[in-house]
């Protein structure tokens, strides 16, 4: 609550150190933040929010979340917005989704959002080993969403999956086995 007003929403570069018009004291705040929860009864959080939050570590999320905003810039395409709202936060090792959120989920290390259509696979949380798993109804698998994941062996991939984006399992050097679906239409350069 703010004044008498019920907060359900959360603007663009909210957390952000690289959001516009702020202070060097409040950039350097915003680039320490390591844990934040969001509160139940927030039903969107915007695009950005996270961008260059290096030492997040953890993030809450409630059972109220319907939309939480795309990432920063993807690195190697430059063609616009990640799907993976924690794109440039490399420390983030916990995420939890509130029981009953019916937007999004953990599956494992996989941060999942729920679509019409099944699930999109958003990304991956704090270090992934041994064989993966990408659940059934994923059509999209995003760019660099395993890279640099040297602890991979293998992956199993859905019958629903219609894209390997780029550098998708990039610097995966332990990678040994990928079954490819014959459902896959593109596979992007480097993945």
């Amino acid at each position: 609550v703010i004044g008498k007003d019920r907060v359900t929403r959360i603007g663009d570069y909210a957390f952000s150190p690289n959001a516009k018009r702020l202070t060097e004291d409040q950039r350097t705040v915003r680039a320490q933040i390591s844990s934040i929860l969001i509160p139940e009864g927030v039903v969107e959080v915007g695009a950005h929010a996270f961008d260059q939050c290096r030492k997040l570590r953890e993030v809450v999320l409630p059972a109220t979340l319907e939309k939480l905003g795309p990432g920063a810039e993807n690195f190697w395409s430059g063609q616009g917005e990640s799907k993976d709202p924690f794109h440039l936060c490399p420390s983030l090792e916990n995420l939890v989704v509130a029981d009953g959120n019916r937007s999004y989920r953990m599956e494992g290390p996989l941060f999942l959002a729920r679509t019409e259509g099944g699930e999109e696979l958003l990304t991956h949380i704090g270090p992934v080993t041994g064989h993966v798993v990408i659940p059934e109804g994923s059509t999209d698998l995003p760019e660099e969403c395993f890279s640099g994941c040297g602890g991979i062996t293998g992956v199993s991939l859905p019958e629903t999956l219609r894209k390997i984006g780029e550098k998708a399992f990039s610097g995966c050097t332990a990678l040994t086995e990928v079954v490819i679906p014959g459902s896959v239409e593109r596979i992007l350069s480097d993945a």
